[in-house]
């Protein structure tokens, strides 16, 4: 037989050939079809919770800002100081707006008994009166700011009397 035929006669082989085995402890050759890497995770883990430490008594940071806003509104500084028992840092913004709001009624029932005498009532009644209203109102804008950013604003001998309460 010839060449020819004895080619023709063994029949053609068309599996690729087994992979060469490795002795050598290596890592293995890559496959020649590697599968595609799978697609990323689209759930994402919750966040984790804040400190212990950074919670107010009410729960949350915006009630306490709340709080802290509602303690400079006159006789609404009662609500913060019964609410937020635990929280000095409330409790201190509570007080301050008690005192100052206590010092605002006296300052007023003084102006308005020296706005009946004759001749000086003119002076308070038409030009005191408004400048003290809208310095009070500064006042309390600025408490409120101050207090919003963790800060506290000393008014002179009205918040002496915020550790006496």
């Amino acid at each position: 037989m010839s060449d020819e035929n004895k080619q023709s006669s063994q029949p053609e082989n068309t599996s690729p050939p087994p992979p060469p085995v490795d002795s050598g402890g290596g890592p293995p050759p890559p496959p020649e079809q590697a599968a595609p890497p799978p697609p990323p995770r689209q759930d994402t883990p919750p966040p984790p919770p804040p400190p212990s430490g950074a919670k107010s008594s009410s729960g949350s940071k915006s009630d306490n800002v709340l709080m802290l806003i509602l303690s400079y509104f006159g006789i609404f500084a009662l609500i913060p100081l019964l609410v937020e028992k635990n929280d000095g840092e409330v409790q201190w913004h509570a007080k301050n707006g008690l005192c100052f709001f206590g010092a605002e009624i006296v300052l007023f029932v003084a102006l308005m008994i020296l706005s009946w005498i004759p001749f000086v009532g003119v002076v308070f009644g038409c030009a005191l009166i408004p400048i003290l209203s809208l310095l009070v109102l500064v006042l309390h804008i600025m408490a409120i700011i101050k207090a919003t950013q963790g800060d506290r604003l000393m008014i002179p001998y009205v918040s002496d009397y915020v550790e006496k309460f």
